[in-house]
């Protein structure tokens, strides 16, 4: 095994601490294939244990080497981080739309129907 696929002690338990840490499926997928090849299984035997692709398993091995841990089993998706609290939403303008009272409601569903041609 070349050296930049050597793991010492303290990153084999780092990794070990981090699968079990994480809640994520895909986060703790990503681990374990950084641990088996952690612990000098070969690339094809790591890509039948995991269902990833033996580059894929290389790739992460060397994002684990030049960014660290948080690069594998961290969320990189982002997301929508546009909270409003109550006052900023208040202060959005809402479409009002005509209020139809209870008694015409069956000559407004009539008229629907009618547009509709049920």
């Amino acid at each position: 095994m070349a050296s930049n696929y050597k793991f010492s002690n303290e990153e084999m338990a780092a990794i070990k601490a981090a699968r079990r840490e994480t809640k994520d499926k895909r986060a703790d997928a990503r681990l374990k294939a950084l641990e088996l090849r952690a612990e000098g299984m070969e690339l094809s035997e790591v890509s039948q244990a995991t269902g990833f692709h033996a580059a894929y398993v290389s790739q992460l091995v060397a994002k684990y080497r030049d960014h660290g841990l948080e690069a594998i089993s961290g969320n990189h998706y982002g997301g929508n981080h546009r909270n409003m609290n109550f006052e900023e939403e208040a202060a959005i303008p809402f479409a009002r739309l005509p209020l139809i009272p209870f008694s015409a409601l069956p000559d407004a569903i009539g008229l629907l129907k009618r547009l509709i041609r049920f």
